[in-house]
Order: C-alpha cells, then structure tokens, then sequence
C-alpha cells in the first residue's frame, strides 16, 4: 500500500502527528477528563487506540465508547458504538476526542454545541501544519518550526530515485524544477546542471529550500506554477508528483510549453490509478491518471514521449516501461515519461 505521511511503515503514527498525539496525552482537557469517547470508527480510531496502549494508557483507561453518526449498537475495537446524545447519557462522557484528520473540522462544526452540556470537545490536529504533510522534509529546522518526516528507508529512496533518474537529463542543461518542495531535488539536479530553478507554491518550503539547497546555480521562487513569469525557458522542465494535485490540466501544460525551450524535454510522474478522478485515499490528489488517460494527455501536447515505471518496493528504482505498465500495482507503481518537444 502507498504510504501515508505520518503513518510508519508498521501503520502506525509517526512523525509530527505523533507529536500532536503526545501533546494530547499531555493536554489538560484530557487530564481533566474522567470518561471519555472517540469519535470516529475507522483506521485512524483502530491507530489511536494502538498508539494510546503503548504510550497512553492512562487516558485509553478512561475511554468508555466510540461515538458514531450513524452506526450504534455495535462493537468495534472492543467498545460498544453509540451516537453522540445517547454516548453522553448513558456514559456520563465528559470528554470527546476527534479521532480523525481528514474530517476533524468537519466533525467539530456538527458537535462543537455540546460543549455548551459541559462536555470538552478535543482536536488532535488543531495548527497541525498541513504544509509539513504532503511536502519531504530531510532536516529538521527549528527556526521555522520544521521536523523531518522521512520516517523509512524506503519512503527517502522512493522520492530521491525520480530526481537521480532525471539526473541525465540535465547534465550542463537549464532546469527549471516546478512544485520543487523543500529543494531536496532541486539540490540534486544541481550538481549537474548548469543551473536550476526551484518553484513551489508553499512560502514556508520555498524558505526551507534557501536555506539548506541554495548554491551558486540554484535559485527558488515561491509562486504558483500557474503564475510564474520568467522572460527566458528552459531546456529541462521536472515536475514530479504535481499533476495529481492539479486541477487545471490545460493550465498547466501550458505553463510548461511557455518555458521549455524547442528540443526540449519536460520529465514529469503521477502515481498509477486505475480509475481517473479524485483519489479517495491521499486527500491532497484532485486529479489522478490511469495509464490511457496519462498516454492521452501527454501525446497530446508533446511531440515524442517514452514511459518509464517506479515500483515502490525496497530499491523504489526507475526502469523503462513499454508504455503497457504490465502488472502495475494501485498505489505501489508510479509512472514516469520523458516528454520531448
């Protein structure tokens, strides 16, 4: 299965959302507490309850149910299911724990009123910095509040292969990187390029990126790749994992025409999908490609393109592929392609 950041190569949680779990326990809102609930039945409940046994049992003694819009009188994970009114009554509950990330504001919005019984309602992930989620982060930077979040061997290859890859591509070459992240790539295209550009949306990466990538042929722009105006292209574009979180593909092939020179080549990767559309396990992929819509698209707008696969297994290596990705895998197969203009 793909990874998911803050989840360990054993499902459980790592990295900052660990932190924020141990800030829970800490909290006073949960001392305070005398019976709890957790909201939410799913992966992430089944997670917290693990994580809470090894690093907190003192607050998984106090939780006596699990609280469920719809789903009640049943038992999961050992406790007993109930809807919010019926949990608080019957339970006495005094303290609610969201257990959820993807839906935690959502879920507060519905219930926050019952704080006004004297019940506390606990976020886990409240100023969780989504920035640090869907970004690499090899060096923690304390100035601006940054922690690495490469927890695996295999999750640093994974995402460092796609740049060596794009290695040769860019010897004595002008690169211009798009949604560059933290610069790590950049970094590396930079010791054999000429020079290279780093662009990326996130100021609080771009920030990163100077100050642990930058060198004398490097330079990094905060600006959406839909807005950045260069008055000169470039001979290599890279634009790894981006078009997934894209939701005006025009917008962005034209972005990357206007700047790549004629003969140039355009090195670009999605995760493989096998149906198009919105992914419903990475929240931040809006726009995923199945191998005939990624053939499709890029034929479209390039003159020649050659495909090439990742396996996300130990080595995480780039192989050519004979554009048929046979025995690709959701969510454990990328697909790359060199797109010559």
């Amino acid at each position: 299965m793909r990874k998911i950041l803050g989840i360990n190569e054993l499902g459980e949680f790592s990295g900052e959302r660990e932190e924020y779990l141990f800030r829970m326990i800490e909290a006073e809102k949960i001392a305070d507490g005398k019976r709890i609930a957790l909201y939410g039945l799913g992966k992430h409940t089944e997670r917290l309850l693990k994580f809470l046994e090894k690093h907190g049992k003192e607050v998984k003694e106090k939780i006596c149910c699990l609280i469920d819009r719809e789903k009640e009188n049943i038992n999961v994970n050992g406790y007993p299911v109930l809807k919010l009114k019926d949990a608080v009554k019957v339970y006495q509950i005094d303290c609610i724990i969201i257990s959820s990330y993807r839906f935690q504001d959502e879920i507060y919005e519905r219930i926050q009123n019952i704080e006004e019984d004297g019940v506390t309602v606990y976020k886990i992930y409240d100023g969780f910095n989504e920035e640090t989620i869907e970004r690499i982060y090899l060096f923690d930077d304390d100035e601006l509040g940054i922690k690495k979040n490469i927890w695996s061997v295999e999750t640093y290859y994974e995402h460092i292969n796609r740049y060596y890859w794009a290695l040769p591509f860019c010897i004595h070459k002008s690169v211009l990187d798009m949604a560059c992240g933290c610069g790590y790539g950049t970094g590396i295209i930079s010791e054999k390029a000429d020079y290279v550009t780093g662009v990326d949306i996130s100021q609080l990466s771009i920030s990163y990126a100077k100050r642990h990538f930058n060198d004398e042929n490097t330079d990094f722009l905060c600006e959406s790749i839909y807005d950045i105006t260069f008055d000169k292209k470039f001979d290599v574009i890279t634009s790894f994992e981006t078009i997934e979180h894209i939701d005006d593909e025009e917008k962005y092939f034209a972005t990357i025409k206007r700047y790549i020179k004629d003969n140039g080549v355009a090195l670009i990767s999605t995760p493989y999908a096998e149906k198009d559309g919105v992914c419903s396990f990475n929240r931040w992929h809006v726009n995923e490609y199945t191998l005939l819509r990624f053939q499709e698209t890029l034929q479209r707008h390039f003159k020649d393109v050659i495909y090439y696969r990742q396996e996300l297994d130990k080595t995480c290596a780039v192989s050519v592929d004979d554009g048929t990705m046979s025995g690709a895998v959701y969510e454990k197969t990328i697909m790359l392609a060199a797109c010559f203009v």
